[in-house]
């Protein structure tokens, strides 16, 4: 039989001729692959809801798929099994997974944006301009108004200087320009954050999912938002019969590939 690694230890199964084959079903992909197995390993079989990871085909576990059917059928003789596995889109599973539920919400998280990180940012939004007490002189306003640091002229130098509006003004100081947006402090801008929420009979899976916290994975839907996924922290929790958990995914235009996996 062919070899191959998969993550969670060695297999042997082999794949039967024209599998894996790949399907589109209304933006759903659905992997379909064939093994041929030994009775002996029939207790390694994967979960459902477990992601495709046979890395003899990286073409496909890199699709996100995960396991929603699996059927396993005796060849003659009873020494080998034909197994069917069936892995699909979460959230867009044909409904052949019962055993796990899933719920995906999109929302953003407001929060205010220095005035600094503006692309059209210039200093005299929320800076004022000191000019020294014994100094006559006057700036340009094209300067003035077109300024994106606190950084002085050659030609102003020790005469004027920029001042945030909420601090004091220093002693032989004056302003001789008021700040052109008195009272704003930043911009609202949000963070698009993505919670999944997945009911299971057992934890098992639901914990195994939680090893990837804080490490780069795109959720199940990205409702088109382009930029970078992070998965934040898991809770798991008992809620009657079922194991319940919740997960955050949260969008950024970057990340550091120093910081996280």
């Amino acid at each position: 039989m062919n070899k191959g690694v998969k993550t969670l230890g060695v297999i042997s199964w082999e794949i039967q001729p024209g599998y894996p084959k790949l399907t589109n079903n209304d933006g759903g992909k659905e992997v379909q692959v064939n093994y041929l197995i030994n009775e002996s390993e029939i207790s390694s079989l994967p979960e459902i809801g477990s992601d495709f990871i046979d890395s003899r085909f990286p073409v496909f576990a890199n699709l996100g798929v995960r396991l929603s059917k699996l059927v396993l059928t005796p060849k003659p003789g009873g020494v080998f099994w034909l197994l069917e596995e069936t892995f699909s889109s979460p959230g867009n599973s044909t409904g052949e997974n019962p055993d796990v539920e899933e719920a995906i919400e999109y929302s953003t998280e407001d929060y205010e944006k220095p005035l600094e990180s503006c692309e059209k940012y210039r200093t005299c939004w929320n800076y004022v301009l000191l000019r020294k007490d014994n100094h006559s002189g006057t700036v340009t306003d094209s300067w003035w108004k077109n300024a994106v640091n606190t950084q002085i002229s050659d030609d102003y130098k020790g005469n004027f200087m920029w001042c945030k509006a909420t601090d004091c003004i220093p002693d032989g100081w004056h302003v001789l320009k008021s700040e052109t947006k008195k009272g704003a402090t930043g911009r609202l801008s949000g963070a698009v954050v993505v919670t999944v929420t997945r009911k299971a009979n057992g934890k098992n899976l639901l914990a195994r999912q939680a090893q990837k916290d804080y490490t780069k994975q795109t959720p199940p839907d990205n409702f088109g938002r382009s930029g970078v996924w992070l998965r934040c922290g898991s809770s798991i929790r008992k809620e009657g019969k079922k194991w319940v958990s919740v997960v955050q995914y949260r969008n950024f235009d970057k990340i550091d590939p120093d910081l996280y996996d």
